[in-house]
């Protein structure tokens, strides 16, 4: 077996010690990466299905500096050569390395993989290294999601266990959805929501009689695509915005719209007029990426 210290290697010498791995006789190369922050039962069981898939499974990890660019000034929680040993020490990885980049492809352009794998909250065309893996030869492959687990849910019971201010105070209502979680207050007049979106659920198409609604981004980044009926009564896609960090928009009333996050989470203020779930009219349910 190789020692925990021999599995963690610089980005700039992984190359060297694959071609060496390929000339003793390993044939498929699996690669795969994330944050891995809070390690979890959804990561050990997707890296163990990874592993399944070829003789060789590289885990490259994103560095802090990376790891802030995508997730704000808080995260990570664990420092990058503590989150790499823990992943060293899983039986099924057989190399960690860490690079800087927000997004993949240095990683996947050293490895060279044969497979690269991304957890289930993906779908095909949502994946950016796709076209570098599949010009490299190589292939992505998408591995079934474990429901409900995820460092940001993780994060948030942890805050609301153990936070002195109960969040209870200043957002009476939590509500726990498909998508993520909203927290909301309200008045006969107006109603404010944190929206706390995860990646790979999509909310409900939807649209309200007489609510109209003003959307801000407070982290992350997210799509919202805004629609409406035409003479005939069909659903009309008119736009699919991307919005980022201090983005707005107000959605009027009688305009179909849903959302998703782009980057694994989104945190969103709704204010909005009032607040009567009578008033919302669904075209459909909650749904996951592809599902």
């Amino acid at each position: 077996m190789i020692k925990i210290n021999d599995k963690i290697v610089p980005i700039t010498e992984i190359k060297d010690i694959l071609n060496c791995v390929r000339r003793g006789g390993a044939k498929t190369i699996v690669s795969t990466n994330g944050i891995y922050d809070i390690l979890h039962i959804g990561h050990v069981t997707y890296l163990r299905d990874a592993s399944k898939l070829g003789d060789i499974l590289v885990v490259g990890v994103n560095s802090d500096e990376s790891v802030k660019k995508i997730k704000g000034d808080n995260r990570p929680i664990i420092p990058e050569e503590e989150r790499s040993e823990v992943i060293a020490n899983l039986e099924t990885v057989d190399f960690v390395t860490i690079f800087n980049e927000t997004e993949a492809s240095y990683f996947i352009n050293q490895v060279r993989p044969d497979i690269h794998v991304k957890g289930g909250d993906y779908r095909q065309s949502d994946i950016q290294e796709k076209e570098l893996v599949e010009t490299l030869g190589g292939k992505v492959w998408i591995t079934p999601y474990y429901q409900d687990r995820s460092v940001t849910n993780l994060i948030a019971d942890i805050v609301k266990r153990y936070s002195f201010v109960d969040i209870n105070t200043i957002f009476p209502t939590i509500v726990k959805k498909d998508w993520g979680y909203e927290f909301w207050i309200h008045n006969e007049k107006s109603c404010y929501k944190i929206l706390v979106l995860n990646h790979g659920w999509e909310c409900s198409l939807h649209y309200h009689q007489l609510k109209c609604e003003v959307f801000t981004v407070l982290q992350g980044s997210m799509y919202l695509e805004l629609g409406s009926y035409n003479e005939y009564g069909n659903y009309v896609k008119s736009e699919d915005r991307e919005m980022m960090v201090g983005d707005s928009v107000h959605v009027h009333n009688r305009t179909v719209h849903r959302f998703r996050a782009i980057n694994e989470l989104c945190v969103v203020l709704e204010t909005s007029t009032h607040h009567d779930d009578s008033d919302t009219y669904r075209l459909e349910i909650s749904h996951k990426f592809g599902g």
